[in-house]
Order: C-alpha cells, then sequence, then structure tokens
C-alpha cells in the first residue's frame, strides 16, 4: 500500500497524519526511545504466512530486572480485507507483507513504553509487537493459496500463534516465562477476544496468561443514521474460513447465516471466554462512530445515543463475564489512553489494570465490582481525554494511523 501524507486538524492544531508505517525517531515528546528488533519467523510447518506470503514478523525488546520474565505481546490492528481485490491491495503494504519491514522500530507509546513514568505496568517486561499482515485479525484458516491476478494471496493468520510461541520460546527465552498479558488495539483487539483462549492453550500451566484489549468492543448497532458496512465483515468471515478460530459455543448460538457475527462483535464472544480479561474501550469509539453514524453528517444527538448504546450492551456483556475488569471512557478516541483517560475514581488506565491484575493473582479477595472503572461524560466530552500535562501523549498517539482498504475513506489507529 502506498504512504500518502497528510494534515489532520485535532483539536485546534494541525498535526501531519501518514497512512502507512511510521517509524518513529528515538524521542517523541520528549521520551526516550525503547527499540524493538525485527524477527521474522522461522515456521517449520510453513503456514504462518502474511497475505503475499511473505513470513509473519514480529518486533521484540527484552524485559530487564522484575519484567525479565514476564512478557506483554502487543498485536497491531489496521483493520481488515473482505475481498480478493482488497487483500491484493494490501500486499503491496506493511498489513500484507513483511518484505520491507525495519530492522528496528521505537516501541515509546502507551503499553509498550520503557518509560517507568508513563508505563509502570510493562516498561521492563519482554515486549513482543505482532505486526499485522494477515488482513483477517489473525484468524484467516485456508491451508492452500487462492490465486488472484496471477498471484497467490495466504489467509493464514490463524497459523501464527503457534508458530509465534514455538519462536518466542526457542529464541528468546519466553519458556521461563511467569506472566504473559495478551494485547492489542482495533483489530489487535479484536484478534485478543477472538484468539485468547487458544493463546492461552498453547502455553504451560505454570504461565499467568491474561487478555488486555484496546478498543476492540466492536457493536452491531442499527439506531439512529446507522451506516451499513456489516456486508464486509461477512465477506471476510466466509473469504478466510475464520469459523475455526472461533469458540463452539458461540457459532452454535448462530446459524450459519450469521455466524460471522462471532468473529467481529465481543459481545457475543465474551460468554464463551475464559481466560481473564482488563478491558480498556471507549463508549465513544471513534472508529465505531465514524463507521456507525457518520456516514452521511455529524449528529451530536446520535452520537449520544450510540454511545447509551454501546454502555447498554457492554454492562450486560461484562456481567457474564467473571473476573474480568474495564476501563469505559468517554472519550472520543480510538486506542490509546493508557496515561491520559482517567477514569471517575481517579485511575488511568494503567492504574486500574494494575490493580485488577494485583486482585486477580495476588490478593485472593476478588471483587469484580471494584474493578469496573468509567467516565459518566456525555458527548462531547474533550475534559473526559485530558490529565495534565500527559495530553501531549493524546496528540503523539493521534499521528500514528492506518487505513482499512475495504472501507478506504474511514480511518483507524493501529498503535499500542
Amino acid at each position: 500500500m502506498a504512504s500518502h501524507f497528510s494534515v489532520r486538524l485535532i483539536n485546534g492544531l494541525l498535526l501531519p497524519s501518514l497512512i502507512g508505517f511510521i517509524a518513529l525517531p528515538t524521542s517523541v515528546f520528549g521520551q526516550t526511545a525503547g527499540a524493538g528488533y525485527l524477527h521474522k519467523l522461522n515456521d517449520s510447518t510453513g503456514m504462518a504466512k502474511c497475505l503475499d506470503g511473505s513470513p509473519m514478523a514480529y518486533y521484540y525488546r527484552p524485559g530487564t530486572g522484575t519484567g525479565k520474565n514476564k512478557w506483554l505481546l502487543s498485536y497491531e490492528g489496521g483493520g481488515w480485507c473482505s475481498s480478493l481485490k482488497d487483500c491484493e491491495l494490501r500486499t503491496s503494504g506493511p498489513l500484507g507483507s513483511s518484505n520491507d519491514y525495519k530492522p528496528t522500530t521505537q516501541l515509546v507509546l502507551g503499553k509498550l513504553s520503557n518509560s517507568a513514568d508513563r508505563n509502570p505496568s510493562f516498561y521492563n517486561w519482554n515486549i513482543v509487537f505482532v505486526r499485522y499482515c494477515d488482513g483477517g485479525y489473525f484468524s484467516g484458516d485456508v491451508s492452500e493459496p487462492v490465486i488472484y491476478m496471477d498471484k497467490p494471496l495466504y489467509f493464514r493468520g490463524a497459523y501464527i500463534h503457534r508458530a509465534l510461541l514455538e519462536d518466542l520460546m526457542d529464541q528468546m527465552d519466553m519458556a521461563e516465562a511467569t506472566d504473559v498479558v495478551i494485547s492489542g488495539c482495533s483489530a489487535g483487539a479484536v484478534q485478543t477476544y477472538i484468539n485468547i483462549d487458544k493463546i492461552r492453550s498453547l502455553l504451560p500451566d505454570k504461565m499467568r496468561v491474561t487478555g488486555l484489549p484496546d478498543s476492540g468492543f466492536l457493536v452491531a448497532y442499527d439506531g439512529e443514521g446507522a451506516c451499513n458496512y456489516q456486508k464486509s465483515m461477512i465477506d471476510t468471515f466466509s473469504l478466510m474460513n475464520v469459523s475455526s478460530s472461533i469458540p463452539q459455543g458461540c457459532l452454535d448460538k448462530f446459524d450459519s447465516t450469521d455466524q460471522w457475527r462471532c468473529m467481529f462483535f465481543a459481545q457475543h464472544l465474551i460468554p464463551f471466554i475464559e481466560t481473564p480479561m482488563f478491558i480498556v474501550q471507549s463508549k465513544h469509539d471513534e472508529w465505531q462512530m465514524d463507521n456507525n453514524i457518520y456516514c452521511e453528517q455529524y449528529n451530536t444527538e446520535a452520537s449520544r445515543n450510540f454511545g447509551s448504546y454501546f454502555e447498554e450492551v457492554f454492562n450486560a456483556t461484562i456481567n457474564l463475564f467473571p473476573y474480568s475488569g474495564y476501563l469505559l471512557d468517554s472519550c472520543k478516541h480510538h486506542c490509546g489512553g493508557w496515561d491520559y483517560v482517567v477514569s471517575d475514581d481517579g485511575h488511568t488506565q494503567h492504574e486500574a489494570f494494575d490493580r485488577w491484575y494485583a486482585a486477580i493473582y495476588n490478593d485472593g479477595n476478588f471483587t469484580q465490582s471494584n474493578h469496573q472503572h468509567k467516565q459518566a461524560g456525555t458527548y462531547p466530552c474533550i475534559s473526559c481525554c485530558v490529565q495534565g500535562n500527559h495530553y501531549s501523549s493524546y496528540f503523539a498517539e493521534s499521528v500514528i494511523s492506518r487505513a482499512s482498504p475495504s472501507i478506504p475513506r474511514r480511518r483507524l489507529r493501529v498503535y499500542s
């Protein structure tokens, strides 16, 4: 995918936006960079491939000190492709091919940061940033390549998990891990909902495995001004044979024509997930609002109605998920907020996660209601996005964006 430079107006400031991968400089807003080094999978089965057949890949930064045996696996986001044409277009860029990945990248934002002040949760953990190049939420399962325009396309996302973990165990000493957190934003968060139990089953029982999905709780919305983009979801589910990655209990809820809902909507998946998760999410999720209600024009009332509906669905779903925790905010954003979005009871995302994590594993007295954090602000709520001088983090994270070829006009952020 070719890169295109543009300028975006964000809260009154003009900021550059690059559609495509951005290699950040060694310092971002004064924060010391933490380099991650590229490692392409040497998959013994030959099945874990990007759309173009190149090997799937990840960036790795080793842990230190108390984090030496703790691991954060963060899966990149970037939409999805829903047709052979869309998927072939992705093969010319980083969302479909690993051929042009840089040898190093700076893992400096949000949950990937190596700053103890900004990211006390994971600053010294082993960080694995899994690049997204299969176009189907790391969940496709088509054994033979599909030929389009004389090119083979590979829908093999489901195979990355075993290959990735085997590689990390053999090459990066992950076999000694005590703690493993599976995370990701946007599409990386959707894959967390889909695959976390599978990933957990591939790891030794001695490891404490949890999930931390960010901005992947999508809802099916049919309210005022609703847009219709669900056909692309249905097409992806069929094209990539995603059903083999979905928990069987969810598939059994629907007839064959509606099983695609289990791929995209966490409200259907969560009742069948067993691995504990802490969810960070906005009820005014920018991508969902852009794609659900802004297809024609901006409408404040419709935005508020969407937020209310989202919170209703979210609350009903979480009640079916014991040992979960969350921070549901009211800031209009998609992904991020690790150190600047603050709940009404005074906790940042990382503070809320740390309290929940300690309660799950160390306190021995877990009460779910103590780990359900919210912002009650109504749309638009600018103050919901601000935490002191950490507002600059919002700007930094906003310049990293990605566009899904299947929905060309809409933007999708894909950092930690």
